[in-house]
C-alpha cells in the first residue's frame, strides 16, 4: 500500500523528513508517489502492534504474496496489517522475545503509541511515540537485523534513529509544555531472525545532540526548497 502526499502538504512525519539525507529529490519523489509497505516493513509494525497494542490491525493472509486471492485480500484490508502464515510466526515470536525481556518489558511500561502534533515555525509535524515513561523518557522499538552494540549502532546511523529520537523530544516538549521534560531516551531492539535476541539501549546526550542537528538541518534544507521550488 502506498501514501501519497504533495511536497508541503499536511503534517510533516519524520518518515518523509529523513529521505532528505539522500536528496531533495528523493523526498519529492517519495511525497509524490508514496512508499510501498514491504514485507520486512509488515512483519515489523506487526512486532510493534503485538507488543505495544494488543495485536490490533493485524490480519493474516494464508496464501503467498500473489495471484489474483493476494490483490483481493489488500483490497479488502489496505488499513491493516497483512501477514502471511509464516510472517505470523516470525512477528509473534519477536514480540514474545521482547515481552520476555526483564528489562525491555521494564522500558516499555508507559503510554503507547502516543500522537504528537506541533509547529517548528510555519510547519506543522506530527509523530507517533512508541513509548512515553511516566518519568518522560521515550523509548523507540526497533527491529534489527543486528542488535548487537556495534551493528545496532550502525544501523541506528544508517537509519537516522537518534536524529528520530530528537525530532520525538522536541515535538512531545513543544505539544505538551507543562508534562516532564527530559532528553532521556531508550531504544528496544530484537532481531528479526532467531534467536531473536533483545538488546537494550539508553542513547546518549551526545547522541541526541547530534541527531536534533540532524533533523534541524534536514529541515532548513526542505524549508529552502519549498520556498525556491527547487529539488
Amino acid at each position: 500500500m502506498a501514501q501519497h502526499c504533495p511536497p508541503g502538504c499536511g503534517h510533516l512525519h519524520f518518515s518523509a523528513l529523513k529521505t532528505l539525507a539522500r536528496s531533495p529529490a528523493h523526498y519529492k519523489y517519495a511525497a509524490e508517489h508514496g512508499t510501498v509497505t514491504t514485507p520486512a516493513m509488515a512483519v515489523g509494525s506487526a512486532v510493534h502492534a503485538l507488543c505495544l497494542e494488543h495485536g490490533d490491525g493485524i490480519v493474516r493472509f494464508e496464501g503467498s504474496r500473489r495471484g489474483k486471492e493476494w490483490t483481493a485480500f489488500q483490497e479488502a484490508h489496505s488499513r491493516e496489517t497483512i501477514l502471511t502464515a509464516s510472517e505470523w510466526e516470525q512477528a509473534v515470536q519477536m514480540a514474545g522475545a521482547v515481552t520476555a525481556h526483564s528489562r525491555a518489558a521494564e522500558l516499555l511500561i508507559g503510554v503507547h503509541e502516543l500522537a504528537v502534533e506541533w509547529r517548528l515555525g510555519e510547519r506543522a509535524c506530527m509523530g507517533r511515540i512508541d513509548s512515553i515513561r511516566p518519568d518522560g523518557a521515550i523509548v523507540e522499538l526497533k527491529t534489527a537485523a543486528d542488535a548487537s552494540p556495534r551493528g545496532f549502532q550502525r544501523a541506528a546511523e544508517k537509519f537516522g534513529y537518534f536524529a528520530q529520537l530528537a525530532w520525538y523530544i522536541d515535538g512531545q516538549r513543544s505539544a505538551n509544555p507543562d508534562g516532564p521534560s527530559t532528553d532521556d531516551a531508550y531504544i528496544v531492539a530484537v532481531e528479526s531472525k532467531p534467536p531473536y535476541v533483545v538488546q537494550t539501549f539508553q542513547v546518549s546526550s551526545h547522541a541526541i545532540d547530534v541527531g536534533r542537528r540532524t533533523y534541524r538541518l534536514w529541515l532548513e534544507m526542505l524549508n529552502t526548497c519549498a520556498a525556491s521550488n527547487d529539488w
